[in-house]
C-alpha cells in the first residue's frame, strides 16, 4: 500500500520542507526532537521520511535532477515519465517545474552528480554543533554561515563568512574540502579550525594533516600537520608557524588569544560576539597591532583592555564605539 494515500498533503508538505528544502538544518535541538516525536506518532509518516532519505542516493533520482536542470518547463513531462515510479522524485520535480524550489547542483563545473546543499548559519553571540551526515562535525562561531555539499566524489564546504571548527570523520573515498574567501582546505580525517577575517583567512590544524591551497591561486600549495597555523591572503600563503595546543584558546572556550593582530581583525573577532559595535575610526587604528586575552562576551572589559593597554581613544556613538590612536 502507498503510504501516500494515508498522509495529507499538509503532512507531505511538512517532511519534505524538514528533509528536503532545509527545515531540519535550520531548526534547534527541541525542534527537532519534536519534529522525530510527530514522526513516530504515524507509521505512515515515519515511512515516508525514509523513503525521502533513501531517495538521495538513487541513480535514477540523479538523472532526473540532472535532466530537470538541463529542460525547460516543456520537458517537464519526459522527466515525470523517467522518474514517476518514485512517488517521492516526482513530487520533487513537480515542485521544481512550479518553481516552489530550485535543486542547483553545486561545484558544478568540477564534474560532481548533482546534490543539495544545506547551509548552516548562526546570529551574533550564537554558537551551535551540527552533526553531519557523513558523521562529521561543524561547530560554528557566532555570525557564521557555511554552506554544505556532500556528493558521492566529495564532500564541499563553504565558508561564506564567520569561523568554524571541523572534526573530520574519515572517507578515503570523498576528500573533504572546506574553501573560505582565499583558502581550499582539503583533508580526510582530522579536525581543523577556519577563520575568516576580512580579506584573509587563519587556519589552525588542531589533529592530523591538510593540504592547502590558495583559491586564486592553486598551484600555491603546502600541508600543514596539527599544531600549525598560518594566515593567508587572496595572493600568498603565509608562514606556518607552531603553537601550543595544550594552551591553545579557542572561541569554543569563550576566549580568545591574539599575538600581534591587526586591530581590525580582532574587532572582526569580538564583534561576533558583542552586541556593542566595535568599529576602528581611520586607516591607522585599524592597522595598529595588538595582542592580549579576551573574553569574547564582555565587550566592556575588552573595550577597556584595548583602550589601557593600547593607548587607544573611545568614542562612544549610540549603540557602536570607535577607536582610535591617541
Amino acid at each position: 500500500m502507498n503510504s501516500d494515500q494515508s498522509l495529507s498533503q499538509t503532512e507531505q508538505d511538512k517532511i519534505y520542507h524538514w528533509l528536503i528544502h532545509g527545515g531540519r538544518d535550520l531548526a534547534c535541538t527541541e525542534e527537532r526532537a519534536s519534529f522525530e516525536h510527530w514522526l513516530a506518532e504515524k507509521p505512515a509518516r515515519k515511512d515516508k521520511a525514509e523513503s525521502v532519505k533513501r531517495l538521495w542516493c538513487d541513480p535514477d533520482f540523479i538523472k532526473a535532477v540532472q535532466l530537470t536542470n538541463a529542460s525547460s518547463h516543456g520537458r517537464l513531462a519526459t522527466v515525470w515519465a523517467r522518474a514517476s515510479r518514485h512517488s517521492v522524485a516526482a513530487s520533487i520535480l513537480v515542485m521544481c517545474g512550479l518553481g516552489l524550489f530550485t535543486i542547483t547542483p553545486w561545484f558544478a563545473e568540477r564534474g560532481n552528480s548533482p546534490s543539495m546543499t544545506s547551509t548552516y548559519r548562526t546570529q551574533a553571540a550564537e554558537t551551535t554543533s551540527n552533526t553531519l551526515n557523513d558523521g562529521s562535525t561543524v561547530n560554528l562561531s557566532g555570525d557564521t554561515e557555511v554552506a554544505v555539499n556532500f556528493n558521492e566524489r566529495a564532500r564541499e564546504l563553504k565558508l561564506l563568512r564567520g569561523e568554524a571548527m571541523f572534526d573530520v570523520a574519515k572517507d578515503s573515498q570523498r576528500p573533504f574540502i572546506v574553501q573560505s574567501q582565499n583558502l581550499a582546505v582539503t583533508a580526510v580525517g582530522t579536525a581543523f579550525n577556519v577563520d575568516q577575517r576580512g580579506k584573509i583567512t587563519e587556519l589552525t590544524v588542531l589533529e592530523g594533516i591538510v593540504k592547502v591551497a590558495l583559491v586564486d591561486h592553486p598551484e600555491q600549495t603546502r600541508m600543514v600537520s596539527a599544531g600549525q597555523q598560518l594566515v593567508a591572503s587572496a595572493k600568498a600563503l603565509g608562514a606556518s608557524r607552531t603553537i601550543d595546543l595544550l594552551h591553545y584558546d579557542d572561541w569554543r572556550l569563550g576566549r580568545i588569544r591574539v599575538d600581534d593582530m591587526p586591530l581590525e581583525e580582532l574587532l572582526i573577532e569580538l564583534n561576533r560576539y558583542s552586541d556593542i559595535r566595535l568599529l576602528s575610526q581611520d586607516r591607522s587604528t585599524a592597522r595598529k597591532r595588538v595582542s592580549g586575552s579576551f573574553a569574547l562576551r564582555d565587550s566592556e572589559t575588552n573595550i577597556e583592555i584595548l583602550a589601557t593597554l593600547h593607548q587607544l581613544n573611545v568614542t562612544r556613538q549610540g549603540n557602536a564605539v570607535m577607536f582610535s590612536v591617541k
